[in-house]
């Protein structure tokens, strides 16, 4: 998903958990949360990107490190944050909640609008096919193909597939959210456009030596 202009900070939990650290390190501990929040994604466990966070140089990350560590759990290449996740997949089953419910308010109107086109032609009974309630159980792949395919009409259903192979379906489905909260009049340049922009910022990140 895009990046969320806003962060969640429960002041009395936070100095609960934190009041012992000294002024530099709730800076670094605040500018790691703040990546991660904003990249949505755990942090490297890399000395070199994590000082570069904190802008820090290698020494005064070594001081540091051992009190902001215990914060995070530290193992497979990353530093992952309990809260922080908890909060990330809360904003991100709110935002899909919303966007199914969107598109199902759209199904349904095209569908009372083609019913209503067909019974202006023919005497025939016409029956109008709702979403059923299974579909919320369907698959995380199948809400996106059909999501994506209702959103932007079943045509497209080649320009996603390829879109999905060049940048991954979590990056086309945090694109094709980001055309639907601004309600972009012509959705597919303005999806290939964000694309392109969430992959130029990927390669700087590499190259400025922050998170990849």
């Amino acid at each position: 998903m895009a990046a969320i202009p806003y962060m969640p900070l429960y002041i009395a939990d936070y100095m609960a958990d934190a009041a012992h650290l000294s002024t530099i390190e709730h800076g670094a501990y605040l500018l790691l949360l703040m990546t991660y929040w904003q990249r949505g994604e755990a942090l490297p466990d890399d000395d070199r990107k994590l000082a570069k966070i904190c802008r820090m140089g290698p020494r005064e990350w070594t001081k540091a490190k051992p009190a902001i560590c215990e914060f995070f759990q530290v193992g497979c290449n990353k530093w992952v944050h309990k809260r922080v996740e908890i909060e990330l997949a809360n904003v991100r089953a709110k935002s899909l909640q919303k966007r199914k419910a969107g598109l199902a308010r759209a199904e349904q109107m095209n569908s009372a609008r083609s019913a209503n086109a067909q019974r202006s032609d023919t005497d025939t009974d016409t029956v109008v096919t709702l979403a059923k309630a299974s579909d919320a159980e369907a698959s995380p792949d199948k809400v996106f193909w059909d999501s994506a395919k209702a959103y932007l009409g079943k045509s497209k259903a080649g320009m996603i597939g390829k879109w999905c192979r060049d940048h991954g379906q979590a990056e086309v489905a945090k694109a094709i959210t980001e055309a639907q909260i601004a309600r972009a009049v012509d959705p597919v340049p303005y999806i290939e456009r964000t694309l392109r922009n969430h992959k130029q910022r990927d390669e700087e990140s590499v190259t400025h030596g922050f998170i990849a």
